[in-house]
């Protein structure tokens, strides 16, 4: 095995390792958040809304690449749409998600009432 066939397996690997690992992690703080003990919390709703947000930014990123990388079908230059939306979601969804939370946040007390 040549050094760029291990980098290439170690790629894979990380890939689905952080996909896993990433869906696990959300789902479990979802859980955590949404049990009884924690539904009386002010801020929890936006701590569901984070880790919900961050599931969606990190799988889309990752699987776009791993498509684009490894299985021969380059989404971002055959599709426009699909390159715009991925230069959405990997750029400025950082920002789009800040916003969110913050209007989130905002909102908030309104439902409390």
């Amino acid at each position: 095995m040549t050094l760029i066939e291990v980098t290439a397996y170690v790629n894979i690997y990380g890939f689905f390792t952080v996909i896993i690992l990433g869906t696990v992690e959300s789902t479990l703080n979802r859980i955590t958040f949404l049990s009884n003990d924690f539904r009386t919390k002010a801020c929890i709703f936006y701590l569901v809304c984070a880790s919900l947000l961050d599931l969606i930014r990190i799988d889309f990123g990752i699987i776009i690449r791993l498509i684009t990388e490894y299985f021969g079908s380059n989404l971002t230059v055959t599709s426009r749409v699909v390159s715009k939306i991925r230069a959405y979601v990997l750029v400025c969804f950082n920002w789009a998600q800040c916003g969110l939370l913050s209007v989130f946040s905002s909102l908030l007390p309104c439902f409390c009432i």
